[in-house]
C-alpha cells in the first residue's frame, strides 16, 4: 500500500500484573514490520502504594491462606515485576530475523494518565486489556496518539476489521490496519456501505495481506454487528469519526472479552 503512515515507536505498557505474553509478541511484530523501536513502558501503580500503606491491609488467597502486605512488599513486586518484563521485552526484540530496537522505562503515577503522557502522535501504543482493565480503554481515550486495545483473553479471529472510506482518517485508518494485519499474519476485511465502492475497495492493494471486501447496508448497526460476529477480531476506529456512538457501542464487546480495539489518530 503506498504512502503508509510510518511509527516511530510501538510502546508497550505493563503495571505491576503479569506482563502480558500476547501484548509483547504483538508488539515486537508491530515493530519489526513497521521499522519502529519497541519501547517497554512499566507503570508503577501509586494506587496499590496506597493500599499498602492503608493499615491491617493484607493480601488473601485460596481457603487460610493470608498474609500482610505493606509498601516495601509492594515495592519488591513492582521491581521484580519490572525487571521480568524487561527481560522478555528486550528476550523478543533480538529474538527475531532481523533484531528491533528497544527501549524501557519506568514510570510511576495512575496507569491511564501515564500511558497517555508516554507517546505522542508519532507512536503506536499497545495495551492489554486483559492485564490492565479499566486503565486499558482509558487509554483509549486520554492517548493523543493511535492506541490498539488488545483482549487476549478473547478467542483468537484471524480478521482485521473496519470500515472502508476515503476520507483521510479513513485511509490512514486503512493503512495502519494493513500493517497490523501483516504483524498479526490476519485478513484485512472491509465493510463498505456504498455498493458503488465495492469494486475499489475490493481492489485495495495491501501487498501481501489477504483483503476481502463485504457489503454492509446500515454504517453502525452492521458495524457493530459484523464485529459481534467475529469474536477476537481486531476492531478499527479512526477517533476522529464523525459517529462516535459507533465506538462507544463497540466498548462493552472489548470489556466482554470479546474483540480488540484499535483506536487510529
Amino acid at each position: 500500500m503506498a504512502h503508509e503512515p510510518t511509527y516511530r515507536r510501538v510502546v508497550v505498557a505493563f503495571d505491576s500484573t503479569r506482563a502480558s505474553r500476547t501484548a509483547l509478541n504483538v508488539s515486537a511484530n508491530l515493530a519489526a514490520t513497521l521499522g519502529a523501536e519497541l519501547a517497554g513502558l512499566f507503570i508503577g501503580d501509586v494506587n496499590q502504594l496506597r493500599l499498602g500503606a492503608l493499615p491491617f491491609a493484607r493480601i488473601t488467597g485460596p481457603g487460610a491462606v493470608s498474609r500482610d502486605i505493606d509498601i516495601g512488599t509492594i515495592e519488591r513486586s513492582m521491581r521484580r515485576a519490572a525487571s521480568e518484563a524487561r527481560a522478555s521485552l528486550e528476550r523478543l526484540a533480538a529474538g527475531g530475523s532481523t533484531p528491533v530496537p528497544w527501549s524501557f522505562r519506568v514510570v510511576r503515577g495512575a496507569v491511564a494518565p501515564e500511558i497517555g503522557a508516554a507517546a505522542d502522535p508519532a507512536d503506536l501504543i499497545v495495551v492489554d486489556e486483559t492485564a490492565l482493565g479499566r486503565a486499558a480503554r482509558a487509554a483509549l481515550s486520554v492517548a493523543s496518539t493511535s492506541v490498539l486495545c488488545l483482549c487476549s483473553s478473547a478467542p483468537r479471529a484471524n480478521e482485521v476489521v473496519l470500515i472502508y472510506g476515503e476520507s483521510a482518517s479513513e485511509r490512514r485508518a486503512i493503512q495502519v490496519a494493513a500493517r497490523v494485519a501483516r504483524a498479526t499474519g490476519r485478513t484485512l476485511t472491509l465493510l463498505v456501505p456504498d455498493a458503488a465502492q465495492m469494486e475499489a475497495a475490493a481492489a485495495t492493494n495491501a501487498g501481501d495481506v489477504a483483503v476481502r471486501a463485504l457489503s454492509i447496508a446500515d454504517r453502525r448497526s452492521a458495524f457493530v454487528q459484523a464485529a459481534m460476529q467475529r469474536p477476537g477480531a481486531i476492531v478499527v476506529w479512526p477517533a476522529d469519526h464523525e459517529d462516535p456512538e459507533t465506538r462507544q457501542a463497540l466498548v462493552p464487546l472489548l470489556e466482554g472479552g470479546r474483540l480488540s480495539l484499535l483506536v487510529t489518530r
